[in-house]
């Protein structure tokens, strides 16, 4: 009875913890704190410069990889691909600029 009760307190923070991480990607503003061009510009200059040859290699690969998407999140995140591959691209070139040049 003890073992059935705690896979039940497991599970259902599980559901609560998969359901919390999707609501943080519905809309594109929660895509913000991942893409901010704060981030990139803290960033040091040989990251950035890994970043961007990732980035111009395979952006879609590379921009999950550099905002941390985990599998279970593409889907969410396919909504909102185009603008988050954009901005990462974007924050790249305008933080090198600023800082490694």
């Amino acid at each position: 009875m003890y073992s059935r009760s705690k896979y039940s307190i497991v599970l259902l923070m599980a559901l609560l913890s998969y359901g919390c991480a999707s609501q943080n990607f519905i809309s594109s503003d929660g895509f913000d704190v991942y893409v901010s061009e704060k981030r990139y510009l803290n960033e040091s200059c040989g990251n950035l410069e890994l970043m961007k040859k990732e980035f111009d290699s395979n952006a879609r690969h590379a921009t999950r990889k550099h905002l941390g998407l985990e599998p279970f999140k593409y889907d969410i995140a396919s909504q909102h691909e185009r603008e988050m591959i954009n901005k990462n691209g974007r924050y790249i070139t305008y933080a090198l600029a600023t800082n490694c040049r």
